[in-house]
C-alpha cells in the first residue's frame, strides 16, 4: 500500500471515530432501548455512463433488482448495514479505435450486460432539532461498489470495476402525522481507491468523487402497524478520473 492510499484509509478511521464521540453529544435524542429494524424493496435505476474524452463513448439503459437493510438503534447512536443489487441490459455506443494512432474507425452500437452491486455500513448520533417529530443523523462509514460490464462481440471484452469509498453525509425524518413520515438524505462520497479489469487490462484509480440525493415518504402498511411502504426517489452520480497506465500502455479514461 502506497503512502497516498494510507492516508486515504486513515482519513477513513478518523471520520469514524469522529462520529463516535459525536453521539454523546449535549444536543442527541434521549436515549432509548436498543432495537433492530430492517427494510427491503425493489429497485428501478436509469443507468448513464460516459466517456467524454477523444471519440466519445456512452452507455444508456434501465437496470432492476433489489434494496435492503438492517439498522441497529442503540441510546443516541444509529448504525446501519445496506445492499443493493441491479441488473439489466443497456446499450453501448462506441467506435473500434486503432491504437497505433488513437483514432476512431468505425461506430459500434450493441446490446450488453450490466451489473451493480453495493454494500455499506454507516453510522452516526441521532440529533433532535427543537421541532416535534423531526430528527437529524449525520452519517459516516465505508462504502463498497462493484460493477461488471460484458460488451459481446469481435471488439467485445469485460468489464469488472471496484470502487472503495467514504459515504458523508446526513439523513432527515419528520412525522407529518397520521403515521406518514418525510425522508431526506444528502451525501458526498469521498473516493478511497478504484481498480478496473477491462480486457484482461488492470488499471487502478485514485482521484474521484459522487454524491447522492433522495425524498421520500412511508406510511404504515394498512392493518399492519409494525410494516410501512416507502416510495423514495434518488439521483446517484459518479464523477472519477483517468487512471494509472497499464502495462501493456492503455488507461481507463476519465468517466
Amino acid at each position: 500500500m502506497n503512502k497516498h492510499s494510507r492516508s486515504r484509509w486513515l482519513a477513513v478511521l478518523s471520520v469514524l471515530a469522529m462520529f463516535s464521540c459525536a453521539a454523546h453529544g449535549a444536543d442527541a435524542v434521549p436515549a432509548r432501548s436498543p432495537r433492530i429494524t430492517g427494510d427491503v424493496g425493489l429497485e428501478w435505476v436509469s443507468f448513464h455512463y460516459k466517456e467524454p474524452v477523444g471519440a466519445e463513448m456512452r452507455e444508456d439503459g434501465s437496470m432492476a433488482g433489489f434494496t435492503a437493510s438492517c439498522a441497529y438503534e442503540f441510546d443516541e447512536f444509529l448504525l446501519r448495514l445496506g445492499v443493493s443489487y441491479d441488473t439489466g441490459t443497456i446499450t453501448y455506443d462506441g467506435w473500434v479505435m486503432d491504437f497505433e494512432t488513437g483514432r476512431p474507425i468505425s461506430a459500434v452500437r450493441l446490446q450488453t450486460p450490466n451489473d451493480v452491486f453495493n454494500i455499506r455500513l454507516t453510522g452516526g448520533p441521532r440529533f433532535s432539532t427543537g421541532k416535534p417529530g423531526i430528527e437529524v443523523v449525520p452519517i459516516a462509514g465505508l462504502g463498497f461498489r462493484y460493477l461488471y460490464n460484458d460488451l459481446p462481440g469481435v471488439w467485445g471484452y469485460t468489464r469488472e470495476q471496484v470502487y472503495w469509498y467514504i459515504p458523508l453525509g446526513v439523513e432527515m425524518t419528520a412525522d407529518m402525522g397520521g403515521g406518514w413520515k418525510g425522508i431526506g438524505r444528502a451525501e458526498f462520497d469521498y473516493f478511497i481507491q478504484g481498480e478496473n479489469v477491462s480486457g484482461g487490462d488492470r488499471f487502478t484509480q485514485d482521484d474521484g468523487y459522487g454524491f447522492h440525493m433522495s425524498a421520500g415518504v412511508s406510511c404504515p402498511w394498512p392493518g399492519r402497524a409494525r410494516l410501512r411502504v416507502l416510495v423514495e426517489p434518488f439521483f446517484r452520480y459518479w464523477n472519477i478520473k483517468e487512471s494509472s497506465v497499464s502495462p501493456s500502455g492503455f488507461l481507463e479514461p476519465d468517466n
